[in-house]
């Protein structure tokens, strides 16, 4: 299954783990065009102002948003790789939000999650804190490696 194939079913398994865990309110977003909501826009002015300055190039995959933050959503469809890590928590730090979840349907190999166990620092770093999961589509859930909430 290609990554943008995975972003729809993903929204409402997102939901419904958002409102299970009294989340509720946030909004969600597909956004790797670059395309972001007027109303997006309006409630987060640095959304426009990004764009504007860089050329447009903000473009995480989804986002979960409600009038206090934006959470990027990073979302893979290949084994996490080193690159991912930083990714999602570049577009966190330009539009000054604080969390990233980076999801895939595979999920980091064990010598991976042996390594983050005793690296923590590279999933909450400079104020951005990543949240990593396996995108479990037939269950119709995520299984968090650290639960965000």
């Amino acid at each position: 299954m290609a990554e943008k194939d995975l972003y729809e079913p993903l929204i409402p398994i997102l939901k419904a783990e958002f409102e299970d865990n009294e989340w509720e309110g946030y909004k969600f977003e597909i956004t790797s065009e670059g395309v972001f909501s007027e109303e997006v826009e309006e409630k987060h002015p640095i959304v426009k102002e990004v764009k504007n300055k860089f050329d447009k190039q903000l473009r995480p995959d989804l986002i979960a948003w409600n009038d206090d933050e934006i959470i990027i959503i990073e979302v893979k469809d290949d084994p996490f790789l080193y690159e991912d890590l930083y990714q999602g928590r570049g577009y966190a730090e330009v539009l000054g939000q604080t969390k990233v979840f980076l999801l895939s349907d595979k999920n980091f190999n064990t010598d991976q999650q042996r390594f983050l166990m005793r690296r923590q620092d590279m999933l909450n770093y400079g104020g951005v804190k990543t949240f990593t999961g396996l995108i479990m589509l037939d269950n119709e859930m995520i299984k968090w490696n650290e639960y965000p909430y």
